[in-house]
């Protein structure tokens, strides 16, 4: 068995690493390393991977809005989404839009390997860390069945980096979108979580397990 693999993410550090690791196994063939969208689209006219390593904090559109992309324009290609990210919100719209496997960029080589082989064969897999978030996710969503936040992916974004500490203009800087536009979506997320502040926005992401 020899799997293509292509990576894509906007850090060269990190890609180098990724490139490393794939190299270093003989079952495994880098087949593109990528640092933006557009050089990923320009990559794949010429050739296509088995399995794309798919960061989904991106500059300008995000992971699942890229996923979409590619999954119309290629649909063979399976999808594995890397990120430092350990929000069930966003595995389940990554998941939604069709990515196969979901993975956090700390875990173990043995288990990124087990991750691409389980794409490969077209099995979903979700980073263990993650698995024990969801459940606890299902838990709650079971006991408070009324409430069920239909947040877009950009308003997840913004609600993690809130709950990170973010001010309206570091997430303006942070996603290069205006800070009106910013200061929008935060208004959008306060009615759709059904609280008054950010205080109170932090507590129920965390209690419903939609941020860490």
């Amino acid at each position: 068995m020899n799997i293509k693999v292509a990576i894509l993410d906007d850090h060269p550090l990190v890609l180098k690493g990724f490139a490393n690791v794939i190299g270093s196994h003989s079952n495994f063939t880098l087949a593109g390393v990528y640092n933006s969208e557009a050089e990923l689209i320009n990559g794949l006219k010429k050739e296509q991977p088995d399995v794309l390593l798919l960061d989904i904090q991106m500059p300008g559109r995000l992971g699942d809005e890229i996923a979409i992309s590619i999954r119309k324009l290629y649909p063979e290609i399976r999808m594995l989404a890397i990120t430092n990210l350990d929000s069930v919100l966003y595995a389940n719209l990554m998941f939604k839009n069709g990515v196969l496997g979901y993975v956090l960029k700390t875990t173990q080589e043995s288990e990124l390997m087990k991750a691409i082989e389980e794409v490969y064969n077209n099995n979903t897999f979700m980073d263990i860390s993650m698995k024990e978030k969801m459940a606890q996710l299902d838990q709650v969503l079971r006991k408070n069945q009324s409430f069920k936040p239909n947040l877009t992916p950009r308003e997840g974004e913004i609600l993690q980096l809130l709950v990170d500490g973010f001010s309206s203009q570091e997430i303006s800087d942070r996603l290069f979108l205006g800070l009106t536009t910013v200061e929008k979506y935060r208004k959008n997320i306060l009615l759709k979580m059904d609280v008054k502040n950010t205080a109170g926005l932090v507590s129920k992401a965390l209690k419903l397990g939609l941020a860490k």
